[in-house]
């Protein structure tokens, strides 16, 4: 019923290009699973190497994803709003419905899930970035059965605005320096604090659309995976602060790294 809508989630269904991202994401999934089977026993030495709970390897599957897959995409699903066809807010407004850029959005969407899913397939993870990659892959589907009301664009924006805060980390892990990882904090504190305003934006003013309890559970998890990202990062930060220290006193020893996030 209508009732039922507004309090809990949208209306949960399934239109026939949702069906064919379905099968997109098995293909894609697969696809990629392949390609990490095959790093695994490839490549230089040192992409063997665990690199904070998971092997170097997958470190550069998942910059390639955030820097050559993500942006393309979103910028695809941007093109109503860069064409001066749609203001930013009717585009983060918009459904499944909308055909002028469905299709741009359904790749974004499928790339996310087959992002997360290949690594719970074939990437060896530490318990906290499998539990990411779960819950993830739960709210990507939720927003592709419309239990998000009117989540289509948003919610790609919003995980677009997170893997950017990805792609920083993925670098300073990469290429490790304490200088590096002080200058790209203001980007990653930005990436948190943009998902967290859109979050508690679509709880608090997509009312009209219904899904209440829907909207308000993305929010809880939307801030809460934030607030945890900052956290990692500035643990991060002050391990490389602590290895500086030891570096400079002359004693430049290896040190534990603090769990990174997702």
């Amino acid at each position: 019923t209508a009732r039922q809508q507004r309090e809990g989630g949208g209306s949960v269904t399934m239109p026939a290009p949702l069906l064919l991202a379905a099968g997109g994401c098995v293909v894609v999934t697969a696809v990629e699973v392949a390609i990490c089977l095959l790093l695994q026993g490839n490549g230089p030495p040192r992409w063997r190497d665990d690199l904070n709970g998971s092997p170097v390897w997958s470190w550069v599957v998942g910059l390639t994803h955030q820097a050559f897959v993500f942006p393309p995409l979103m910028i695809w699903a941007l093109a109503p709003v860069l064409d001066g066809e749609l203001a930013v807010t009717a585009w983060l407004h918009s459904t499944w419905s909308d055909a002028p850029h469905m299709l741009a959005l359904l790749c974004f969407h499928v790339a996310l899930i087959s992002y997360w899913a290949k690594d719970c397939f074939a990437t060896p993870m530490n318990q906290l970035t499998m539990a990411h990659h779960v819950v993830s892959i739960l709210a990507t589907v939720a927003s592709m059965i419309e239990w998000l009301p009117h989540a289509a664009a948003l919610f790609a924006f919003g995980a677009f605005t997170l893997e950017c805060g990805s792609l920083v980390n993925s670098v300073c892990e990469l290429f490790p320096g304490l200088l590096l990882r002080v200058v790209m904090t203001p980007l990653m504190s930005a990436s948190n604090a943009l998902a967290v305003a859109l979050v508690l934006w679509y709880a608090a003013a997509f009312g009209e659309f219904g899904g209440d309890i829907a909207r308000w559970i993305a929010a809880v998890v939307g801030v809460a995976l934030a607030l945890m990202r900052q956290k990692e990062w500035h643990k991060r930060v002050a391990a490389d602060c602590a290895a500086r220290e030891r570096a400079d006193a002359g004693h430049a020893t290896p040190y534990l790294a603090a769990p990174t996030m997702p």
